[in-house]
C-alpha cells in the first residue's frame, strides 16, 4: 500500500528574474523541497485547490490548497514522467519513459535508444496508490489523452533526430495497447467530447517500398492531426503545415483552439482543429511548450524555453509578454481563477488570472 508522505513546502513570494521585456512579474515562485532538484515536466488542476505535478525518476507532487503546500505521492516508478492528466478529483494518469525496471519494447522500436518500454501510471483514489502498465515502445512518451478512460491514447516521439511515431491508444486503461503509424510525433493530445486534436511535427523521415498512401504521409508538412470518433480515426489538419514543432495545445468550448510551438509560433483554429491559421502577434520569440486556457475567462497561457510567457485576455485575438523566470518552463495548467507553471530545476510558479490583463 502506498502512502503519502507528508513535505514540508514554504509558499513564498520571491521576485522572479524578468528573461523578458514588459510588465512587472505577476508570478510567485513556489518552494517545495522535494522539487528542488528535479526537472518538472507536467502540472493538472482540476479545480482552484486540487492538483498534481510530475517529473524525473517517478516524481509526483500534490496539493489540496492550492499550491501552498504539497504531498510526495509514492509512484513506485523511476520514469521520467512527461505528463499528468486527472479527470476528477480520483481518476488520473500519468505517462513517461526511461524505466530501467520496464520490459524490453515491441512494435514501434528505435535502435540507438534505451530498449525499454514506456511508463502508464493510473490511480483511481487521487494518486494516493499507482497502478503501472507497460507502453510497448522504447520512444519518448509525452502526453496521455484520459478523457473517454478506459480508452486512453498516449503521444510519442523518437527525439529530435528521430521525430516519429504511431497512433498508440487502450481500449483498458493500459493493459493491452494497439498502434498504428502516423508518420510523425506527437506532444500533446486533448479533446472535445468526441472530436480530439493532436499537434506535433511534420513528416521528417522516409520509407522505402511500395508508395505510403496514408493522407497523414502524403502531408508531410500538416503537423496537426484531428479525429472526429474519440481518436479512433484521423485526418490531417488544413492550413497547420510548417517546418517547426507544435508542443502544446489548448482547447475550450465557445473558445478557438490554440497550438504553440517552435519560435514561438501560436496557431489558431475556430472549428475544434480541422482548420488553423498563424496567430500571436509575433509576441513570443522562443519555443512555447505548454498552453492552457482559463476556465472562466477568454484569458489564455503559454509558457515555454527560457521563462517564455505570453498571454492573451481577448480570446486569443492580441498576445502580450509577461516576464516570469529564467527557468525552461514545460507546463501550464489553470486552477481556478489562477495559473500554475512548471519547468527545469524544480520552477514551480503561481499567478493570479486577474494580474494577467
Amino acid at each position: 500500500m502506498s502512502r503519502i508522505k507528508p513535505v514540508l513546502a514554504v509558499f513564498t513570494v520571491l521576485a522572479a528574474a524578468a528573461a523578458y521585456a514588459g510588465e512587472p512579474s505577476v508570478w510567485t515562485h513556489l518552494k517545495v523541497a522535494d522539487a528542488a532538484e528535479a526537472n518538472l515536466y507536467g502540472v493538472c488542476f482540476v479545480d482552484a485547490k486540487t492538483g498534481w505535478v510530475v517529473g524525473d525518476k517517478g516524481l509526483c507532487l500534490a496539493t489540496k490548497d492550492g499550491g501552498q503546500t504539497w504531498a510526495k505521492l509514492e509512484t513506485k516508478s523511476a520514469a521520467n514522467l512527461r505528463c499528468v492528466r486527472f479527470n476528477d478529483a480520483n481518476i488520473g494518469f500519468a505517462c513517461g519513459d526511461g524505466d530501467s525496471a520496464a520490459p524490453p519494447p515491441r512494435g514501434h522500436i528505435l535502435f540507438g535508444r534505451p530498449m525499454t518500454s514506456g511508463t502508464l501510471l493510473s490511480t483511481a483514489d487521487g494518486g494516493k496508490t499507482w497502478k503501472c502498465n507497460w507502453i510497448p515502445t522504447n520512444f519518448d512518451i509525452t502526453c496521455v489523452e484520459s478523457s473517454a478512460a478506459p480508452v486512453v491514447q498516449v503521444g510519442a516521439s523518437g527525439g529530435a533526430e528521430h521525430p516519429d511515431s504511431s497512433i498508440t491508444r487502450s481500449h483498458d486503461g493500459g493493459t493491452k495497447w494497439n498502434a498504428y503509424r502516423c508518420y510523425r510525433a506527437l506532444f500533446d493530445i486533448r479533446s472535445l467530447d468526441k472530436q480530439w486534436i493532436a499537434v506535433g511535427s511534420p513528416v521528417m523521415v522516409g520509407f522505402t517500398g511500395p508508395p505510403i498512401t496514408d493522407a497523414t504521409y502524403i502531408n508531410k508538412a500538416c503537423r496537426i492531426l484531428f479525429s472526429k470518433d474519440a481518436g479512433e480515426t484521423w485526418d490531417v489538419s488544413k492550413g497547420s503545415e510548417g517546418k517547426g514543432i507544435l508542443r502544446g495545445l489548448a482547447v475550450k468550448k465557445g473558445a478557438p483552439a490554440v497550438a504553440v510551438g517552435d519560435q514561438g509560433s501560436i496557431m489558431l483554429s475556430e472549428d475544434n482543429g480541422e482548420n488553423w491559421k498563424a496567430a500571436g502577434n509575433n509576441a513570443a520569440k522562443d519555443t512555447l511548450r505548454g498552453v492552457v486556457w482559463s476556465p472562466t475567462a477568454p484569458l489564455v497561457v503559454a509558457v515555454g524555453k527560457n521563462g517564455a510567457v505570453v498571454y492573451s485576455a481577448d480570446g486569443a485575438k492580441t498576445w502580450k509578454v509577461s516576464s516570469a523566470t529564467p527557468a525552461t518552463l514545460t507546463s501550464v495548467s489553470a486552477a481556478g481563477d489562477a495559473f500554475i507553471a512548471v519547468g527545469e530545476k524544480g520552477t514551480l510558479l503561481r499567478a493570479e488570472a486577474k494580474d494577467l490583463k
